[in-house]
């Protein structure tokens, strides 16, 4: 957010670009640790309203266990699912 105009009124900013998947693996990790559910799609938690300052880069399952080996990734038919370990 950026201050508007307006005293005490914001406007959307754009997002923060996030080009590194060292960062990026760490945000979703952080993702994993704030829900009460025992896994979630890499889609799911790429789309997390947590993320709503950041544009993450796409990422690959393998690309975030590379980066955080707290992490069990399980292939589905359709998505990628990520457990914390």
């Amino acid at each position: 957010l950026k201050d508007s105009k307006v005293k005490g009124c914001y406007e959307k900013s754009n997002p923060q670009t996030i080009s590194e998947n060292k960062i990026a693996s760490l945000l979703i990790e952080s993702v994993l640790l704030s829900v009460s559910k025992e896994r979630m799609a890499l889609k799911e938690l790429s789309q997390s309203p947590a993320f709503f300052p950041f544009k993450l880069p796409i990422l690959t399952g393998e690309i975030v266990r590379q980066f955080t080996p707290r992490i069990e990734v399980i292939k589905g038919v359709d998505d990628e699912f990520l457990r914390l370990i």
